[in-house]
C-alpha cells in the first residue's frame, strides 16, 4: 500500500513555475488521505487567479496516477475563481 509519505515525495516533484518551489512545500496541499489504491487531497493554488490552476491540478491526479498501487486520485481545488469548472473536468479525467 502506498503511503502518505509517498504521496508527499511524489507531490514534491511538482513545481509551481512562477516560483520554482514545489507545490507542497509552499503549502498548497492539504487534506491528504491515503486509502487502499486511492489517494484524495486538497489543492489550493496561489491565487484565485492562477491561470495554471487546472494545469497544476490536472498535473496532480496525473501523477499520483502514475504511482505504483494508486488506480484513482480525487483531487479538489480550492480558492480559484473557476473551481467548479475545474473540479468537474478533474472528476471527468481519468
Amino acid at each position: 500500500m502506498t503511503t502518505e509519505d509517498e504521496v508527499i515525495s511524489t507531490l514534491r516533484e511538482i513545481v509551481d513555475p512562477h516560483t520554482n518551489i514545489n507545490i507542497f512545500d509552499m503549502g498548497l496541499i492539504s487534506d491528504i488521505t491515503v486509502k487502499s489504491d486511492s489517494v484524495s487531497l486538497v489543492f489550493r493554488p496561489t491565487s484565485p487567479f492562477c491561470p495554471l490552476g487546472i494545469h497544476l491540478a490536472m498535473n496532480i491526479k496525473r501523477r499520483l496516477i502514475q504511482m505504483p498501487n494508486i488506480k484513482n486520485a480525487n483531487v479538489k481545488i480550492v480558492g480559484h475563481v473557476q473551481e467548479d469548472m475545474i473540479n468537474s473536468a478533474l472528476l471527468d479525467s481519468p
